[in-house]
């Protein structure tokens, strides 16, 4: 009997029901919290991204748990 072939499912990387509810608290006259969601995230990941790298390059596998959670 042949073996299935199975298919890669594709989900999101940003789940859109997630971000339909970070906009619903936005507020009129008040910023945008997904834009300063957002700003904060690419304002901080590639010194984290950088921060794991060494974590992996040097063994310390307790740093790169600490910054994966």
């Amino acid at each position: 009997m042949p073996e299935e072939v199975l298919k890669p499912t594709l989900v999101p990387a940003i789940d859109p029901a997630a971000l339909e509810n970070i906009r619903m608290l936005d507020r009129p006259g008040k910023p945008d919290l997904l834009a300063a969601i957002l700003a904060m995230y690419l304002e901080t990941t590639p010194d984290e991204v950088a921060a794991i790298g060494a974590a992996v390059e040097t063994g310390d596998l307790v740093d790169v748990n600490r910054r994966g959670t």
